[in-house]
């Protein structure tokens, strides 16, 4: 098992390398977005507090998934698992300073989601439905959620920019990606649950109360790099 995941010496290198200015580049441009968010709505901006916690983060993070990346995506998309990474991280920061998923990202994101679905489909026949029905799935899911959350706690129970960015997702991966991608959000939701609960276990008894949110890019993020990086391992065959 171990061969899957040697890349030897250079590009771990590159890797460290590329990691390294990411940790730099990424948490200072996400505060500066966050500042031009808040300062659009007549609100004080945050200034750099924690972007040295965020660094850290980054690094070991991108360092961590590049790593899987290149040793178990496919070279012609690799660059652009590497991209969404570097999104998946920009979105995260973001969204745990002011709980929103710019519509910007999204937009920046959607040509790169177009060109992966080209690159991976085997007819534009195929990419077209695939996404389609990809988002339908999605979608339908995302409304169980939030009608369950409605029923229960007569609030919203998924914001506007996390339905966006999973269909977003959705139209990128395709049938297949995305049932992968649910998989990997369940478990991105489960581990900042768990993490959450570790460091506050007063937070399993607020849990479910209507003010208690938290920020859902992490998770959904973590389902879209999830599929990214194991989609070669999907046993059934969809469009």
């Amino acid at each position: 098992m171990s061969e899957y995941f040697a890349i030897g010496v250079v590009p771990l290198l590159i890797i460290l390398l590329i990691s390294a200015g990411v940790s730099f580049g990424i948490p200072a441009f996400s505060y500066q977005y966050v500042n031009w968010k808040l300062e659009k709505k007549g609100k004080e901006p945050l200034g750099n507090e924690g972007i040295a916690q965020w660094r850290i983060i980054c690094f070991v993070v991108f360092a961590a998934v590049a790593y899987l990346m290149v040793a178990l995506i496919p070279t012609k998309e690799l660059w652009l698992g590497i991209i969404f990474l570097g999104f998946a991280l920009f979105g995260i920061i973001v969204d745990s300073r002011i709980r929103i998923i710019g519509n910007e990202m999204l937009l920046a994101m959607l040509p790169f989601g177009l060109i992966y679905r080209a690159l991976t489909a085997s007819t534009v026949g195929d990419a077209f439905l695939g996404s389609l029905l990809a988002m339908l799935m999605v979608g339908a899911f995302l409304y169980i959620a939030h009608l369950i959350t409605w029923l229960h706690k007569k609030v919203r129970g998924v914001g506007m920019g996390d339905v966006k960015l999973s269909l977003l997702i959705a139209l990128t991966l395709g049938v297949s990606g995305s049932l992968n991608f649910l998989l990997g959000l369940a478990l991105g939701m489960l581990f900042y649950l768990s993490v959450r609960i570790i460091r506050n276990p007063k937070f399993l008894i607020t849990i479910f109360h209507v003010n208690n949110t938290f920020p859902m890019c992490g998770p959904i993020m973590i389902g879209f790099l999830f599929a990214l990086i194991f989609s070669d391992l999907q046993h059934i065959v969809f469009v």
